[in-house]
């Protein structure tokens, strides 16, 4: 049966339309006032939760009509909710105590409960029952945050979750390959990543590692790759960033962007979990990231080619992991450096979203299929 001139048109226009999101409306204190009393958390990566809620509100894609809605955005803060409470208290997420895991714990699994309570009297979400509804996890634990997934996973199973792991500290199966949807994590400094940027820097540093050993994978780093003059290899926590509450210095994070922005290749080994923001600090600094053991999952499935800018490395070619990195061909290494750096666009997060942004690419990305499945979206340009 041909198509006609007025049906394909209809056809198209219903593809190229935007999604709309309605946004629940919660109390403060279980959203934006966890990261109002602690503007640190402007350094933290899971500062992502309260920048996808504030780029819905002030972008086109925002609608006050549920009934217009293609998905329903809770806008509850799991890990900023879990985070000012230890803030508040002096904890260090780091290093607490069983009693401070517990009691921190318990305090997110309450706001859920709270947040529960309110969405589930909502008529949207007695008609839908969680369908088309979107929960952001901006930490590597995901839905075990709290052990939301333990206590409420058969009420939110059908909600989507967005999150940066698809293998969840704890309990991998809160995150559902094909259901839920992996997100670039937010990444601090954005605005000296953007000068070094600009200032064109030589990459003369083949390899790059600077991060703590430990886990079953950096210690394998560290035992056979040694440091040389295109070689950084160091475990010291040398840079003060900030995150976690910690000291923050720009010319740390200089310094140490500088350092990424002259690297080819970055390692980015798991670390409790398969997720690191190492990745996405690679990407917007333009170098190849490495993927080890190659278990990470990235975001943009269908959308974004992994393979053609990055390098995975198995457990067992660990012992040749320098060969393997100078093997590569010095025109497929131009090719990989040129990609990086027409994606890497998609991979930043702002205060107020732009077209081709991460939020704008998350978002578009829904409309692909079904709710947070991006495995047919389109191919970014």
């Amino acid at each position: 049966m041909l198509m006609t001139g007025s049906s394909m048109q209809n056809q198209n226009a219903k593809a190229e339309r935007r999604p709309l999101i309605y946004v629940y409306q919660l109390p403060p204190h279980l959203n934006v006032e966890t990261v109002q009393r602690h503007p640190s958390q402007s350094l933290d990566f899971w500062y992502v939760e309260h920048l996808f809620h504030q780029n819905v509100l002030t972008s086109d894609f925002v609608t006050l009509d549920p009934e217009d809605a293609d998905f329903f955005l809770i806008p509850f803060y799991p890990a900023c909710y879990f985070a000012a409470f230890a803030y508040d208290r002096g904890i260090n997420p780091a290093r607490w105590t069983r009693l401070q895991r517990y009691r921190s714990e318990l305090h997110v699994h309450l706001g859920f409960r709270e947040m529960m309570r309110i969405v589930r009297s909502q008529p949207t979400w007695k008609r839908l029952e969680g369908r088309r509804h979107l929960l952001v996890f901006g930490q590597g634990r995901g839905a075990n945050s709290g052990y939301f997934w333990r206590w409420y996973g058969p009420q939110v199973r059908r909600c989507t979750f967005l999150g940066v792991e698809a293998r969840p500290w704890g309990d991998p199966t809160s995150f559902r390959i094909g259901h839920d949807a992996v997100i670039p994590g937010y990444t601090p400094w954005q605005d000296v990543i953007d000068e070094l940027t600009a200032e064109n820097l030589p990459r003369d540093i083949l390899i790059h590692f600077r991060g703590r050993s430990w886990g079953a994978v950096r210690p394998e780093i560290f035992r056979h790759l040694r440091p040389a003059p295109e070689i950084v290899l160091d475990e010291a926590v040398r840079f003060a960033l900030g995150g976690e509450n910690r000291r923050a210095s720009r010319a740390d994070a200089v310094e140490y962007f500088r350092e990424l922005h002259r690297s080819v290749f970055c390692l980015c080994p798991a670390g409790w979990t398969p997720w690191s923001k190492r990745i996405y600090e690679t990407i917007l600094c333009g170098a190849i990231p490495v993927f080890i053991p190659g278990s990470f999952v990235p975001p943009f499935p269908g959308q974004i080619d992994f393979e053609r800018f990055s390098v995975t490395v198995t457990m067992d070619q660990l012992p040749h992991l320098e060969q393997i990195l100078r093997s590569i061909p010095a025109e497929r290494v131009k090719e990989m450096l040129a990609e990086v750096g027409r994606v890497r666009r998609h991979f930043i997060w702002h205060a107020q979203t732009l077209p081709g942004d991460a939020f704008d690419t998350v978002v578009r990305g829904l409309s692909g299929g079904p709710a947070a499945n991006m495995q047919d979206g389109p191919r970014l340009q």
